[in-house]
């Protein structure tokens, strides 16, 4: 695969995931589409303004209410990442190595720019 599409395919992954862990898109979209009392978004919106942690984001809300290793995942952005890198590169080996080493240097970057 070329080296630009591998490129892309990281720059992807990382901005899916900036958006989703470092923002409250997935909240607001949420509540768009009306998932709200599903997903518990009025609660956790409760609890980020009582809380002291203005820092917490939405699945550390679902990880303190209740543990499970899938929720754990998916609360992990590099495990997340990981398994979104694994699925852009259609599970080739050398291209998914290569394409995760582009996403942590990518969102560790949009991280240290926010």
């Amino acid at each position: 695969m070329e080296a630009l599409e591998l490129i892309k395919k990281a720059l992807f992954c990382s901005s899916l995931c900036f958006i989703i862990y470092q923002t409250e898109a997935l909240a607001h979209y949420a509540k768009l589409l009306r998932l709200d009392k599903l997903l518990k978004i009025d609660e956790y919106f409760c609890h980020k303004i009582l809380s002291d942690n203005k820092k917490i984001n939405y699945f550390d809300f679902i990880l303190r209410k209740k543990y499970h290793f899938l929720l754990a995942l998916l609360a992990c952005p590099f495990c997340f990442g990981f398994w979104l890198c694994l699925l852009v590169s259609s599970f080739h080996f050398f291209d998914t190595l290569v394409v995760y080493w582009l996403f942590i240097l990518s969102y560790k970057l949009m991280i240290w720019q926010k």
